[in-house]
């Protein structure tokens, strides 16, 4: 694997466990699939967490809307 390939997926957090499993595929379109589904798994951990923060917010809106009232 280029070492401009391996130093973005370190830049891009993944950890070295991945990179190396990302390495062992050898074949461009094999890499390609599995970023693909790493990339989907994050965005997936990412709406998650989205939808946390949401309840929170309401959350503290009802609390501060108690407080002044």
């Amino acid at each position: 694997m280029h070492e401009d390939i391996r130093g973005g997926l370190q830049d891009a957090g993944c950890p070295e466990k991945f990179i190396a499993e990302v390495e062992a595929l050898g074949e461009p379109h094999r890499q390609t699939a599995c970023l693909n589904t790493y990339r989907k798994k994050l965005l997936s951990e990412l709406h998650e967490a989205e939808r946390r923060l949401d309840c929170l917010d309401y959350l503290l809106l009802h609390l501060r809307r108690q407080d002044q009232g």
